[in-house]
């Protein structure tokens, strides 16, 4: 039971690892013990190993370390778009030497081998067009379509709030990008893993991506789950043990964990692969639901970011405001607070509608989940048209001087 043991104590381990690292941040878990152990496994790690590097490495070797990160992983560098590329590769060839092998099965024909190619060039197909798809540039000659687009809500963007580098008013939900160093309309992040900023024009290709990454572990996980359950079932009935409390001699398929234990001791890679998968799978698919439900409420990452910074100061102000009126009222300055409004139970009951903070303006660019939906996955046309045409120009322009040499 060794083995099995260690299974468990892995995946209980690194699911626990993976909720920490997904939901410990959120403002609702702000203070508690979750919130503690979120800081400490990304913040208080990061400031101890920068602070142990600094004692090693010196001043020197510290800011050598910091340009290296800054080139690989928070520039426009291809790191870890190959890294991708990797994992794709170096996955579908165990799976294709660890499970396909076992092809056909009752319950899994040997067609899933072609299936699960086209998942796979389906996924990497979309992988390749959110990296060359542009986000949504913002130039002078497409300047004043993006100004008109959208009204300024005065409370992300001001209208008379200026951009520094291309020197122009900012459309309103446009943001200048830093690590590329163009504006981007309606900017919502920077994702290393495609090299390209999300914006307006290839939101869509950035979801697709993700929901064809959910479909790849799933249909991975869930066909090496029956294929692990079929070749386990098939090949340990004739395989025996002997039960502790009674000393009998049983068939190993006769007891689920046993035939769990077994299977792992008998086929380590296969089930390595689907745990990975299906770790991945949830990574991936909790990543999704929070760019989706963005999506559904009219509001972008860059947004929510300061929306949340926004009704902290609220909450906490609002919180101020409530202490100071109980000690007027009593004539002291020692009045408990039972619930802040900044702790846990505050912005649950807030976020649910429970509890409203007084003076949080309403999100002009919420029009209803549908719409949302529509002006999220469905740019404006004259975008892609400028787009298609820009395209069409500099291929023209390339043909004519590829003639003129």
């Amino acid at each position: 039971m060794v083995t099995f043991e260690l299974l468990g104590l892995y995946i209980a381990f690194g699911g626990s690892v993976i909720f920490v690292l997904l939901f410990g941040g959120l403002p609702a878990f702000h203070g508690t013990l979750l919130g503690t152990v979120h800081w400490h496994l990304t913040e208080g790690l990061s400031k101890a190993s920068w602070t142990a590097l600094r004692r090693t490495a010196g001043a020197q070797g510290t800011s050598c370390c910091e340009a290296f990160i800054a080139r690989q992983c928070g520039g426009t560098s291809p790191v870890l778009q190959v890294l991708y590329t990797l994992l794709l590769a170096g996955g579908w060839f165990l799976y294709c030497r660890e499970l396909f092998c076992f092809l056909p099965q009752p319950h899994a024909p040997i067609w899933h081998q072609y299936t699960g190619a086209a998942v796979l060039g389906a996924c990497l197909a979309a992988f390749v067009k959110a990296c060359l798809s542009d986000p949504g540039i913002i130039t002078p000659e497409n300047y004043a379509k993006h100004a008109a687009l959208y009204a300024h809500d005065e409370v992300v963007g001001q209208e008379n709030q200026q951009c520094l580098v291309c020197m122009w008013k900012r459309p309103a939900r446009s943001k200048h990008c830093s690590i590329t160093g163009r504006c981007v309309a309606r900017y919502d992040h920077y994702c290393p893993w495609v090299g390209r900023t999300i914006g307006i024009l290839n939101l869509r290709w950035f979801m697709l991506f993700l929901l064809l990454n959910i479909l790849l572990c799933s249909y991975g996980a869930g066909l090496g789950v029956v294929l692990m359950r079929s070749v386990a079932g098939q090949r340990a009935q004739h395989v025996m043990f002997r039960e502790q409390a009674t000393g009998r001699l049983l068939p190993v398929s006769s007891q689920p964990w046993v035939l769990l234990q077994w299977t792992v001791q008998k086929y380590p890679v296969p089930v390595a692969l689907v745990i990975f998968l299906t770790v991945a799978l949830v990574l991936v698919s909790a990543f999704f639901m929070y760019h989706l439900v963005l999506i559904l409420s009219g509001m972008t990452s860059y947004e929510s970011y300061k929306w949340t910074m926004m009704y902290k100061m609220r909450a906490v102000e609002e919180e101020a405001e409530q202490i100071a009126k109980a000690a007027a009222a009593l004539g002291t300055t020692d009045v408990p607070c039972e619930e802040p409004a900044w702790s846990a139970t505050g912005v649950w009951r807030a976020l649910r509608g429970s509890r409203k903070v007084q003076g949080m303006p309403a999100n002009i660019y919420d029009r209803g989940p549908l719409r949302n939906l529509q002006d999220a996955l469905a740019p404006p046309a004259w975008a892609s048209q400028a787009l298609m045409a820009s395209g069409s120009e500099a291929k023209q322009s390339n043909t004519g001087s590829k003639k003129a040499i």
